[in-house]
């Protein structure tokens, strides 16, 4: 899978080679840098070599930086579906993931998105990136704007008065973060924090939160916990259902079954079907019929 990164400070700052490399580090086809130099000029580069990009970031200072390496899933492997991609009318685009979007042949998935986003406005064009696939992360330049979308497990933080997005720290969770370049100067225009949104939960007062990609555990009120059938579980128990260490609840209709460890749903069964579960501590196998 591709990898890339996003810096930015008040003042201009060097990025280290070692720092490069390791973004770079098994995405062997094609790499590209799009930003703005310490004396406010917006460069661009792109190179199928490695070592070629690398010395073009690290010998000068920036403002603002993002570069990004290939792993190519899709469309040909050569310099123009390298990142960023230049749309149609010179917007630049940087993608990690994949989406399912209908393109000629050659072309990767990210330069149909990228040149689709031509015919959108800015605000149009954050909307389509917070809905374009499941697990991706998207910078969208349209100088002096851009914008990170994040839908992966990449993080913000601040070292040393500069600003980093990659995947690989451990700052703060983010859905969006929009910047704007004025004077050489770069601006934080907003920064969305992600949604949370409830997934499953343990009916002796637990509750699971997914907050962006990361998943915690807090306490809350038997009372307030949801429901998902207007009657209460008949029982529930612990065992094991294809192999795996299950937690059950049985319902009038229904059996519902969750990993015994993460609690994450598995399966809603329901009880007109056949299936069979071992309970914990016990040596007699519930047929279900």
């Amino acid at each position: 899978m591709c990898d890339m990164a996003l810096l930015w400070a008040d003042e201009p700052f060097e990025v280290e080679k070692s720092y490069v490399e390791f973004i770079f580090r098994g995405n062997p086809d094609g790499y590209g840098v799009w930003g703005v130099d310490g004396k406010g000029v917006m460069r661009v580069f792109k190179h199928m070599k490695m070592e070629h990009v690398v010395k073009y970031i690290t010998r000068r200072t920036w403002r603002i930086v993002a570069f990004h390496g290939r792993a190519g899933t899709s469309g040909a492997k050569n310099l123009t579906n390298a990142h960023p991609i230049i749309s149609k009318k010179g917007y630049y685009y940087f993608m990690n993931g994949v989406v399912t979007i209908p393109k000629p042949k050659g072309w990767s998935d990210a330069r149909a998105l990228a040149n689709l986003l031509d015919s959108m406005t800015w605000k149009e064009a954050i909307e389509c990136l917070e809905d374009a696939g499941y697990h991706v992360a998207h910078i969208y330049v349209r100088y002096p704007r851009i914008v990170f979308v994040n839908k992966r497990d990449y993080k913000l933080q601040e070292c040393d008065g500069i600003h980093v997005i990659d995947k690989h720290g451990k700052g703060e969770d983010f859905r969006l973060v929009e910047l704007l370049v004025k004077k050489s100067k770069v601006r934080v225009v907003r920064v969305k924090k992600p949604e949370i949104r409830y997934i499953t939960y343990r009916r002796q007062g637990w509750i699971w939160e997914r907050n962006g990609y990361t998943v915690r555990e807090v306490t809350v009120s038997t009372s307030k916990t949801p429901k998902k059938e207007s009657n209460k579980p008949r029982r529930s128990f612990y065992g094991w259902y294809q192999g795996k260490w299950v937690f059950v609840e049985e319902f009038d209709d229904y059996y519902y079954i969750y990993d015994g460890n993460t609690y994450d749903l598995l399966r809603i069964l329901p009880k007109w079907k056949r299936f069979e579960i071992k309970e914990a501590y016990s040596d007699w196998w519930d047929y279900v019929i």
